[in-house]
């Protein structure tokens, strides 16, 4: 599965208005069925994305820079569907529920354009 990327503009948006985390070796970002309202954008690192298929059967995702975590759980509110679990040293972007508000007040375009991206990594995590 190939990542939908962002571009370099609108990273450097985000980058202006969103808190920078770091997360250590095995720590987890995202953990199943906890509230988490907001979502990741990996700067730099591997995430493995633990979760459950359709048959129960555990499985998972491994994700990397320039890729979206917890996209799910941002745009509709519900609690965690994974744990996601930094597999090294993670460097991620946290966009909190009113990130688009406020990429929507100094960018519309850009607002849009994050809006796209997120469709586009929904659909493309859905598909099997």
């Amino acid at each position: 599965m190939g990542a939908v990327r962002l571009s370099d503009k609108l990273l450097r948006e985000l980058e202006q208005i969103c808190k920078h985390r770091d997360f250590a070796p095995g720590e987890k970002m995202t953990i199943k069925g906890e509230e988490h309202k907001s979502m990741f954008f990996i700067l730099s690192g591997w995430v493995d994305i633990r979760f459950l298929n359709e048959r129960s059967e555990a499985q998972s995702l491994r994700v990397g820079e320039r890729s979206a975590l917890g996209e799910m759980g941002f745009l509709s509110g519900e609690n965690a569907v994974a744990t996601a679990v930094a597999v090294g040293a993670v460097s991620a972007l946290e966009l909190e529920p009113n990130t688009i508000r406020k990429l929507e007040a100094r960018n519309p375009a850009a607002a849009a354009e994050f809006s796209e991206y997120l469709a586009q990594t929904i659909d493309k995590r859905l598909r099997p």
